[in-house]
């Protein structure tokens, strides 16, 4: 589902910005006026996914069913309709960004408008690395396969640790 819903987003003229239109999908929409001022079609979409997988996986040391996991929730979170501060934070550093600002301008009757400004530093969030290793890690130990056979993570779980 999500790499079809990444290709019908790249492959469409204005990245289907007006999609994403309640108070949620804000952070969505913006993300995507990014796809569309930065031309990213589907070729530089794998570029930018190459890099920021490689940049995270230099941080941590991952088997690749974990990778695979990681890489298919960034996807699902950077396509969806609604998106966290959190996530914006990492399709800002999916895209390459080293600094952000978020500006508010706030309109009043009578008023002059005020507007507040936050700098931002996307990266790597590796805050979560440990429980989501956790999470999935659980989600294999103990799982079986066709023949009832446990399935266990192979080898040493490695959490970043040098």
């Amino acid at each position: 589902m999500s790499k079809r819903e990444v290709s019908r987003i790249l492959s469409h003229q204005n990245k289907r910005v007006n999609e994403p239109s309640n108070t949620e999908g804000i952070l969505a929409r913006l993300f995507r006026m990014f796809l569309f001022s930065m031309n990213i079609g589907e070729l530089e979409w794998e570029h930018l996914m190459y890099r920021y997988m490689d940049a995270r996986s230099k941080l941590t040391s991952h088997r690749p069913e974990v990778e695979t996991s990681v890489r298919g929730n960034l996807v699902k979170a950077l396509v969806d309709q609604k998106m966290t501060i959190k996530k914006f934070n990492q399709a800002a550093a999916f895209l390459g960004s080293t600094r952000m600002e978020i500006s508010v301008t706030l309109h009043f009757k009578g008023r002059l408008p005020i507007t507040q400004t936050v700098e931002v530093y996307p990266g790597v969030d590796t805050d979560n690395f440990d429980d989501e290793l956790e999470n999935i890690n659980s989600a294999l130990m103990g799982r079986q396969d066709s023949n009832g056979v446990k399935i266990y993570p192979a080898g040493p779980i490695n959490n970043g640790e040098k």
